[in-house]
């Protein structure tokens, strides 16, 4: 299916249904800092810790050499898409790369959806790259 550069009707209903009267989480510091305590709370070894911090921290540099400012409760899978597209074309990171920090980052949004810090999964329904080795 060809992404469009539009909110899918399941995003829009889901902004426009938003409790105005929630407070969502408006920096990626704050986010990561709740998230981090958490996983501290849980028990998640330093390591795993330092993994989400490491493969965030670099898509959060290229949505700085893009000039995008981009606030957690305004992500949309629209954005990352174009981030994956950025990753791939601008970066030429192999698949397996940008699915590294994929699966960083969409963990990081699914905790902020789950617990209700952000109005949507902006991570939800957005793909890993296909990582086959062709032959030749």
């Amino acid at each position: 299916m060809k992404r469009t550069r539009f909110l899918t009707k399941d995003e829009q209903q889901k902004l426009n249904s938003v409790d105005k009267k929630v407070h969502y989480v408006t920096d990626w510091t704050s986010a990561m800092e709740m998230f981090l305590k958490d996983c501290e709370i849980r028990g998640l070894r330093e390591s795993t810790s330092f993994y989400y911090v490491k493969e965030t921290r670099m898509i959060f540099r290229y949505w700085e050499e893009q000039e995008l400012d981009i606030s957690p409760d305004q992500l949309t899978s629209v954005h990352i898409t174009d981030l994956i597209l950025y990753m791939k074309n601008k970066k030429e990171l192999s698949p397996s790369s940008i699915n590294i920090r994929l699966r960083a980052f969409k963990t990081v949004l699914k905790w902020l959806y789950d617990n209700k810090k952000v109005p949507i999964n902006a991570g939800d329904g957005v793909k890993r790259r296909n990582c086959s080795m062709r032959m030749r």
